[in-house]
């Protein structure tokens, strides 16, 4: 049995791309699967995946140097045949997970440059640089890796230029986010619903102040945590708040009720070098809850949602615009009902997770035939 050992310094040990969907998948085609995390929670075996933990960091700085270094010994131990990284701390680990004659695979969740000149902590006049030095360090390690998987097309794209073995999967929903018997769409309250992040850059306070220019009875549900007390204290004095319905940090499952309760789905991130590429899964969530889709009117997206037919792109920065869109969908229900039964039948035919488990295995299978070919830097 070919044995796998995933490593994440960064994510939560139930993470819904590392574990629910990859994890999860890899055990059902047969592979032996462990993953390796720094929570300090006991170690367990769930879906059949072994779960390993280390003692967590408490600084970034110790996450991306002590912890990282714990990890990748940990998995030295465990004597894979393919490690597969989940943060950009580990790859300086590459070539020592690699001196067994394993295979060692990085999973780019996002484009690291961009996303350090997105990095609220970091101050704008070194963003540049740390943005250009990331990408130097970045490719520099990659040399030690066998192959790359990336959440989207352009993330690959960079990553081919120097390693061959470089695939796309996918973030799309598991097929438990689909419901076989929506709540009816006319049954429906007129309710919006966002579940993420709630920080700035993901255009919470737009959202907030549109709610409160919308010219309809709209509720908005507002599902996640708070990046810090100071900014949901800012959202409870805008004139949108009172029409807020905050349910905090949710479980899959009441996640699931929630969109059951919705007549539209909203993402609007900002603008920012890190988003504009990104496909979240919030937006294909949205889709596989029969719900149609407000989101911000990036040029990928925008492609989706009007081959698809499947929602209204807005600017994200505008909250009057967002409100305008917000009242249209709920003035013309016949139209907003389709938009959601074509974005569901969409997820159904083309943005599923099935197609990328595929995918995924298939990729393992021609590392493991390749795995003494490793990247160029």
């Amino acid at each position: 049995m070919i044995k796998v050992v995933h490593l994440t310094s960064a994510h939560p040990r139930y993470d819904i791309r590392i574990f629910e969907k990859e994890c999860r998948s890899l055990a059902q085609a047969g592979f032996n699967v462990t993953l390796v995390v720094a929570d300090g929670l006991p170690n367990e075996t769930l879906h059949g995946v072994n779960i390993t933990s280390v003692r967590p960091a408490h600084s970034r700085w110790k996450r991306m140097t002590y912890t990282a270094r714990h990890l990748a010994q940990t998995a030295l131990a465990l004597k894979a045949d393919i490690y597969h990284l989940h943060d950009p701390e580990l790859l300086p680990h590459a070539k020592l997970l690699s001196r067994q004659g394993a295979a060692v695979i990085f999973d780019a969740h996002e484009d690291l440059p961009k996303q350090v000149r997105s990095k609220p902590y970091l101050p704008f006049w070194i963003k540049g640089a740390a943005s250009a030095l990331s990408a130097k360090l970045e490719q520099h390690f990659s040399r030690h890796l066998t192959g790359v998987v990336s959440a989207t097309p352009n993330i690959t794209q960079k990553f081919s230029q120097f390693c061959t073995h470089s695939t796309t999967i996918h973030n799309y929903p598991t097929p438990e986010a689909f419901n076989d018997t929506p709540t009816p769409y006319e049954n429906r309250p007129p309710f919006a619903v966002y579940v993420g992040g709630l920080t700035k850059l993901r255009g919470i306070t737009e959202l907030v102040t549109a709610v409160g220019l919308s010219q309809h009875d709209c509720q908005l549900l507002l599902a996640g945590d708070f990046s810090n007390s100071d900014f949901e204290q800012q959202l409870h004095r805008l004139p949108g708040w009172e029409k807020v319905d905050y349910l905090g940090y949710l479980s899959r499952e009441e996640i699931h009720t929630t969109l059951e309760k919705a007549r539209l789905g909203l993402v609007l991130l900002h603008p920012t070098v890190n988003y504009v590429e990104a496909l979240p899964i919030k937006l294909f969530e949205y889709m596989a809850a029969g719900i149609p889709v407000l989101a911000s009117n990036f040029p990928l997206w925008e492609s989706i949602i009007k081959t698809h037919k499947c929602g209204i792109c807005a600017n994200p920065l505008n909250p009057a615009e967002i409100a305008q869109a917000i009242d249209y969908l709920l003035s013309h229900p016949n139209e907003a009902q389709r938009m959601g039964q074509n974005g569901y039948r969409a997820m159904r035919e083309h943005f599923n997770w099935a197609t990328e488990a595929t995918n995924l295995v298939q990729f393992y299978k021609q590392v493991l035939t390749n795995k003494d070919s490793v990247c160029a830097a």
